[in-house]
């Protein structure tokens, strides 16, 4: 019960008091939205999930009640003061959970696996190594296609301010929209590419992520078939 009632104080101190103090205090800053998206809620979640993993069958709501503050938050305090984008939203949360149910799924094993079969280690470092691959080749690809054609083959489109363009795997591709008399926004032909750092950060991530559920199962399946061979041989 005191491990709930912590974990639950602390969930509704990030998820919730976090939100409110920018949004009321430091709405100005913007560089702190990325930061808490991008830095404290992986760490918050990753932690939780980990913490959740040495006592599943008991402390499985806590995520639930994680993403309960996080909804209440970004609808009734973010929405409130800036708007809300739910697609946007909904992706990040997404990963948030899966953040936190890998690090609970690993912990519970690591917690249950008193043989040592799983390689906790190895599995961490080829997810690493597959996110960067493919993060790497897909900014490569955007920049040589960029420079030949003047547009990004990964991407997804973003707008804002008065440039509309396309925004993946670290580049951003800016393009002016001036008003007209009419006051419709006209694309310009100006175009420029510069780099984005959070959309870099956001797509490593969610590529370790894919990457280590696909190592984690491989590794746990490997196991268990191992295991039923020893058994029948026995």
């Amino acid at each position: 019960m005191k491990k709930a009632i912590t974990w639950i104080l602390i969930s509704a101190l990030v998820l919730i008091a976090f939100p409110w103090i920018e949004t009321t205090f430091l709405r100005r800053v913007y560089v702190l939205r990325e930061i808490r998206f991008l830095v404290i809620n992986p760490i918050f979640f990753l932690v939780l999930g980990i913490s959740i993993g040495k006592s599943m069958k008991k402390h499985w709501f806590l995520l639930i009640i994680a993403l309960v503050f996080a909804y209440i938050a970004e609808v009734f305090i973010v929405h409130v003061k800036w708007g809300l984008d739910y697609e946007t939203l909904f992706v990040d949360y997404g990963v948030y959970t899966a953040i936190a149910v890998i690090a609970m799924v690993s912990s519970h094993y690591i917690n249950n696996d008193a043989e040592g079969k799983l390689n906790f280690k190895s599995i961490i470092i080829k997810s690493i190594i597959s996110s960067v691959v493919i993060n790497g080749a897909c900014f490569l690809t955007n920049l040589i296609y960029y420079y030949t054609n003047k547009d990004l083959v990964f991407g997804s489109t973003s707008w804002g301010g008065d440039y509309s363009g396309k925004t993946g795997f670290g580049l951003l591709l800016n393009q002016l929209y001036p008003q007209t008399k009419l006051g419709d926004p006209q694309p310009s032909r100006t175009m420029w590419l510069s780099f984005a750092p959070f959309s870099l950060i956001k797509t490593i991530l969610l590529f370790f992520i894919a990457a280590f559920v696909v190592f984690l199962i491989y590794e746990i399946i490997k196991t268990h078939l191992r295991k039923s061979k020893q058994d029948i041989a026995k």
